[in-house]
């Protein structure tokens, strides 16, 4: 329990986590957590003892991080080059911090979890933690697009505006991709925009998800969970040389007249290369 100023090198391993935590965004998805609580205590009316234990845990833990970070940082001015005064603003930070703490404590004297105890106490909130993050993660991803269109509009064209997300953390995993495509159609009446991945052969495409669309242009989103795979061998390479392209696992798109024969040639088309994670 941290109730006091400690040197952060005192702290014992549990609150030493900590440090790891605060590097790890763990810190905003407290708040987040806490977020949520405090919106289903404020449905409840803050009727509920134990939401509100809950909104007491959160914010205790966030008070414990930001004492850590400040207790770590002052450790840190106190033997480098801060001015004096800048040392003293960290410290007397912390103090304060320290001293909500201990009048928060002798105000509910209940055990305040450590951070295992936290996961445990809001693992209600998990699935709301995830959505909240990935709303964010969204918004801030389409913010950042190329306004449309990003193709030529007089003619039948077909681009992959993005990928969410770009990269994969293995291969051989499912993983589910957003695709953003914009397309302008105008020799057909109707047309279908299919979506498919490198999944077997490096230089064929199996279609896996299809859109029909009329005749005109607009953006679309189209998603597949798909296994990617490792294209490194030698006739791989070879492959990817004479046709002047990459061993990359890739997403495709097309954009073909519908209806259309069992055999057809696309009316026009387009790849992104999905890497795996560094």
């Amino acid at each position: 329990m941290i109730g006091k100023f400690t040197p952060f090198v005192e702290i014992p391993k549990a609150e030493a986590d900590l440090k790891a935590i605060l590097s790890a965004d763990f810190y905003q998805q407290t708040w987040l957590i806490m977020s949520g609580i405090v919106d289903q205590a404020a449905s409840e009316k803050y009727h509920d003892p134990a939401t509100m234990q809950r909104f007491y845990d959160a914010y205790m833990m966030l008070l414990r991080f930001g004492l850590v970070h400040r207790e770590s940082l002052v450790e840190y001015a106190e033997n480098s080059w801060f001015k004096q005064e800048t040392a003293s603003i960290l410290k007397g930070d912390a103090e304060a911090i320290a001293r909500t703490i201990d009048r928060l404590i002798s105000c509910n004297p209940d055990p305040i979890p450590d951070f295992s105890s936290l996961a445990s106490e809001a693992a209600s909130f998990d699935a709301m933690l995830h959505e909240k993050i990935k709303v964010m993660e969204e918004e801030a991803f389409i913010a950042a697009l190329p306004a449309f269109p990003t193709i030529d509009l007089t003619k039948d064209a077909i681009k992959i505006v993005a990928v969410m997300p770009a990269t994969f953390p293995e291969y051989g995993k499912d993983t589910t991709f957003r695709v953003i495509i914009d397309y302008s159609l105008l020799s057909a009446e109707n047309g279908v925009v299919y979506l498919g991945f490198n999944k077997r052969e490096l230089g064929q495409y199996n279609l896996l998800e299809e859109l029909e669309v009329p005749k005109g242009n607009g953006r679309i989103t189209l998603q597949s969970t798909v296994q990617p795979v490792l294209y490194n061998s030698s006739q791989d390479y070879l492959w990817a040389f004479w046709n002047n392209s990459t061993t990359d696992f890739k997403a495709y798109v097309n954009l073909s007249a519908n209806p259309h024969p069992d055999s057809w040639t696309p009316l026009a088309e387009d790849t992104a290369n999905l890497l795996l994670e560094e």
